[in-house]
């Protein structure tokens, strides 16, 4: 590749990144090539090993600046990198064709002596080289995508760790046995699409990542430009009625507010996606139980078990007890499922909690404190702001059910990999277009058939979902 050098005024850590990505760029185009096989396999293995050796000694002189942890986390990456190359590459390195014929060499002669011993140019690169280089390749990826923080501080590595592991368990296995899982059962074409499937999901990651580190900024940034943003997130952001006086959770405002204030400060979510989500869940059913109400919260791992939260649903008792099983809109819409139950398949439970408490966090921080709205909470059913739909310079935040999507998707749920994000396109595309002439006003508007009694309990603490019935 051309030789990378330090722009007019460019600050170091931008000309970093940018050497980075062009080395990591060469060495990925090289491997996928060396990857689909032919005769110049070792030569594309090799252009990736210089690549990443030119990697490597940019690490080095930024060593001070990136730290001592991530400089060998980096570091350590690369150089595995580099040894998983190097027998593929050896023709065309003269040092290492030397060592590894050497190594190789039963007499021990020097290879110069003992040239039989030696690859040579034309010496076919081994069985593994496609799935090794294929490997490599998703190992590229995953350096490319912490390449692009190698500025931030340690805590945004941190942070993206998790997101790195769950793309390798879900892409990485079959790819992760190298040569032997070429030897298996496993078809050489469903070992590379593995692979590429992994590379993918890494580029992906890449290209999504820079906003989930930095969602306040980039919302801030979106207000400060005057831009309307409406933030739709797929869980409860109130429970039915009477929970927060049957718990016993005090403070100031209205119910749904010092629900919100006690998950804030109760909630631990770390970097890692360790989380308390069970242990509080359990705090507040002995809440309940305190006040002669029912314990509602059910559904953990036996580990989590205990006297006031259960692997099963409790039983029913009296139902007409606070808090209630289904909040209002739930009722309505009947494939909705109840936010006490926590875990397995259909729970709704465990990412209200932790999302009730993230969200309350991030609407404090700074660029966004005193510029936002929780629909239906703050005005009610209405359109938010006194400039109308969604006025300029305000986030509004609001629950959304994107199963409710599924006929107006259509056929892209057949044709897209993952359900979920077809559900998830097609409820964007219809909130924007529906924003952009006007008509979301009536979704925000009192919803039909609601009555007043109803209504109070929905602005109050109950919520409601955004669109529920989508037309």
């Amino acid at each position: 590749m051309p030789r990378i050098a330090l722009k007019r005024r460019e600050p170091l850590v931008k000309f970093v990144r940018r050497a980075a990505r062009g080395h990591l760029d060469t060495a990925e185009r090289a491997l996928r090539a060396g990857a689909n096989g032919g005769k110049r396999t070792r030569a594309h293995a090799a252009q990736a090993r210089r690549e990443l050796l030119r990697l490597r000694a940019l690490l080095q002189l930024v060593r001070g600046p990136l730290g001592t942890t991530a400089y060998g986390r980096e570091h350590g990456a690369v150089q595995r990198l580099v040894r998983r190359i190097t027998p593929h590459a050896a023709a065309h390195d003269t040092a290492t064709t030397k060592a590894l014929a050497a190594f190789a060499s039963p007499s021990g002669k020097d290879p110069a002596k003992d040239p039989g011993k030696a690859p040579g140019k034309d010496a076919k690169p081994p069985a593994s080289a496609g799935p090794a280089l294929l490997r490599a390749l998703a190992d590229v990826a995953e350096i490319r995508v912490r390449a692009a923080h190698w500025h931030l501080p340690e805590a945004g590595f941190d942070a993206l760790a998790p997101a790195l592991r769950r793309v390798w368990r879900q892409s990485a296995r079959p790819v992760n046995h190298g040569p032997q899982a070429a030897a298996s059962s496993l078809a050489p074409a469903a070992l590379a699409q593995a692979a590429l499937t992994l590379h993918d999901q890494l580029r992906c990651l890449e290209r999504m990542w820079p906003d989930a580190i930095d969602a306040p900024r980039r919302l801030a940034r979106a207000l400060d430009a005057g831009e309307r943003v409406l933030l739709g997130v797929d869980f409860g952001l109130g429970y039915p009625a009477g929970f927060a006086d049957a718990a016993g959770l005090t403070g100031d405002g209205p119910p749904w507010r010092r629900t919100w204030d006690y998950l804030k400060n109760a909630i631990q979510d770390g970097p890692d996606n360790t989380n308390n989500r069970f242990a509080v869940a359990a705090e507040l059913n002995g809440r309940l139980a305190q006040g002669n109400a029912a314990r509602r919260f059910w559904a953990c791992p036996p580990s989590a078990a205990g006297p006031h939260l259960t692997t099963r649903r409790p039983p029913s008792g009296d139902d007409t007890a606070p808090p209630a099983r289904r909040r209002v809109v739930e009722q309505r819409i009947q494939s909705a499922h109840e936010l006490w139950k926590l875990f397995t398949t259909g729970s709704v439970g465990g990412q209200t909690l932790l999302g009730i408490a993230w969200l309350a966090r991030l609407l404090d921080t700074p660029g966004l404190a005193g510029r936002h709205g929780v629909w239906p909470f703050s005005e009610g059913f209405a359109a938010p702001g006194t400039g109308g739909l969604l006025g300029g310079g305000l986030l509004t935040v609001a629950e959304v059910y994107p199963r409710l999507s599924d006929d107006a998707a259509g056929d892209e749920l057949l044709h897209h990999a993952v359900r979920d994000a077809a559900q998830v396109r097609t409820l964007a595309g219809m909130l924007a277009s529906r924003a952009a002439d006007g008509r979301l006003a009536a979704w925000l508007g009192p919803p039909r058939g609601l009555d007043p009694a109803d209504t109070g309990r929905c602005v109050s603490e109950e919520g409601w979902i955004l669109g529920e019935v989508l037309k």
